[in-house]
């Protein structure tokens, strides 16, 4: 005997394959960032060169997420001697800046990590907001690397050998410092960190709109 399935019942099943799907949707996408953010720490985030008379191809500093470090594009100590050029200016050396950010990033990205499986795999109300870190990271590094530069260019020892005016060195593009200019860009480390953003940004969208549309 055949048994005929009433509206009701074919649209609930209907919203439930739904509720369903979309839940599925917002877990990949949740891991999906995830995997992202964590691949983001393996590249450089942020990099930059400085041009000076006395090194006419430039020195480069290379920063990722928890470090700043030497560029292997010159045979140089980069650090070392950009600290140098920056003594005759009376800037701080690039040793002092953010230390307590560096001190914490590692332990800070590992738990984020940990935050956005848990938030794929944990089936509760808000647990898509555990990523919130992830969505939040690249623009926190942004303003970090903005402050820093900003208070070296903010703090400059008034008895340095060239005295200048108080200035902010440039986060990207091109600039110019007494006979110094820089090129300041972001690499591809800070790329993936900002797809990572969206794309856990977009699962906390779809996560809050299907939970709305099923209170």
């Amino acid at each position: 005997m055949s048994h005929a399935i009433s509206p009701d019942a074919a649209a609930e099943a209907t919203q439930t394959r739904s509720r369903s799907f979309s839940l599925s949707m917002v877990q990949m996408l949740i891991l999906l960032g995830t995997v992202l953010f964590a691949i983001s720490h393996f590249f450089v985030w942020w990099e930059l060169r400085l041009n000076a008379p006395q090194f006419p191809t430039g020195l480069f500093i290379e920063a990722t997420s928890f470090e700043i470090r030497d560029s292997d594009k010159t045979r140089f100590n980069d650090i070392r001697e950009v600290d140098g050029l920056n003594h005759y200016i009376g800037m701080m050396s690039l040793g002092d800046a953010a230390k307590f950010e560096m001190s914490v990033a590692i332990p800070a990205i590992v738990l984020f990590v940990a935050m956005g499986i848990v938030a794929a795999f944990w089936r509760r109300r808000w647990s898509s907001l555990l990523v919130l870190p992830i969505v939040l990271f690249p623009w926190v590094y942004l303003a970090d690397l903005f402050y820093w530069l900003w208070y070296a260019g903010h703090n400059l020892d008034p008895m340095a050998a060239i005295t200048l005016e108080s200035f902010t060195p440039r986060v990207l593009g091109h600039g110019k410092i007494a006979q110094f200019s820089t090129d300041a860009e972001f690499r591809i480390g800070w790329y993936i960190a900002l797809a990572a953003c969206v794309v856990c940004l977009v699962a906390i969208l779809v996560d809050m709109r299907r939970k709305r549309s099923h209170a």
